[in-house]
């Protein structure tokens, strides 16, 4: 079974047989949007079009967009700081191990230097 993209509703100022027809975007009005759009493509259509009709739900967006990023970027710092304390915690054996694998690299490298 193949996956269709639906197709975003065109936002705008249309033209009909070579005019520009004016009208501005209205609550009674649909608007549907791929979801394969772009972050910026959709922060682009809220920030210059729909915000003049929604602009309390654009706020709600914005607001919800910024938590989110925020959100995300603390969940990494926390993962990294994680990492950072486990390689910590354990540097003394993996200095040995790396300590261990150059050895053994050098004696099959030169067998006969330590007979």
């Amino acid at each position: 079974m193949q996956q269709t993209i639906p197709e975003a509703a065109a936002v705008g100022t249309p033209y009909i047989y070579g005019t520009q027809c004016s009208y501005p975007l209205r609550k009674e009005h649909s608007l549907v949007l791929s979801e394969y759009l772009k972050d910026e493509a959709v922060r682009i259509l809220v920030d210059e079009v729909i915000s003049d009709t929604f602009s309390k739900q654009c706020d709600e967006w914005r607001s919800a967009t910024t938590d989110i990023c925020e959100s995300f970027r603390e969940e990494m710092k926390k993962k990294q700081r994680t990492a950072c304390q486990d390689l910590s915690s354990q540097e003394t054996s993996l200095r040995r191990a790396l300590l261990d694998a150059v050895v053994d690299d050098v004696i099959k490298l030169f067998p006969y230097v330590l007979s």
